[in-house]
């Protein structure tokens, strides 16, 4: 083999790596996401699109089985520093100042992410509950991410004094989205189509 032949086997080379390497993922405004929702026996699908993702957070989503569509946003306050999950998917548009839907705060998940427990509430009714969480363990899952089954780093985080409570929440500083979830419902993440 010659000197030339060996330069382009090089950049064969270098082109089939860089192709099969593998792209950070980030979050940006149009991406889609699915969840299934079983709650109360029921199964629901949300599809929910990505409007804002940086300072703020703002989705809308749709429940097709229920019809209801609606728009949630977090303040950039919330992002930084709540400690409140909002999960009430009812087809109202909610400007969230102090909770978040979907994802944890950057407070929340810089905790959890550095071994300290957190405490996280939401609502069951009009009973606002306060839990203790902690990550247990790094996991990996598979999502199904434009169409290909993609491993993704997960925190799984369980109350400390109820074990059922759990959350999956993507070990991303940027965006700690909730890939799956059990408060009392289950809603779990099965597709993601990022543009």
């Amino acid at each position: 083999m010659n000197r030339k032949q060996s330069v382009y086997v090089l950049i064969l080379f270098a082109h089939i790596v860089s192709c099969s390497s593998t792209k950070k993922l980030s979050l940006q405004p149009g991406c889609r996401l699915q969840y299934d929702l079983v709650a109360n026996q029921k199964s629901l699908r949300v599809d929910v699109t990505l409007v804002e993702s940086n300072a703020k957070w703002k989705f809308n989503y749709v429940i097709q089985e229920d019809n209801l569509a609606a728009q949630l946003s977090s303040s950039s306050r919330a992002v930084k520093n709540s400690t409140e999950l909002y999960h009430n998917f009812n087809g109202s548009d909610k400007v969230l100042s102090s909770s978040m839907a979907l994802r944890l705060s950057d407070t929340t998940f810089k905790s959890l992410r550095s071994g300290v427990s957190a405490e996280i509430s939401y609502r069951i009714g009009f009973v606002k509950n306060t839990y203790s969480y902690k990550v247990v363990e790094n996991q990996k899952i598979k999502v199904l991410i434009n169409d290909k089954q993609r491993p993704i780093n997960v925190l799984y985080i369980e109350d400390l004094s109820d074990k059922g409570l759990a959350l999956w929440v993507w070990d991303n500083p940027t965006t700690p989205l909730i890939f799956r979830h059990n408060l009392g419902y289950e809603m779990v993440m099965n597709q993601m189509h990022i543009p």
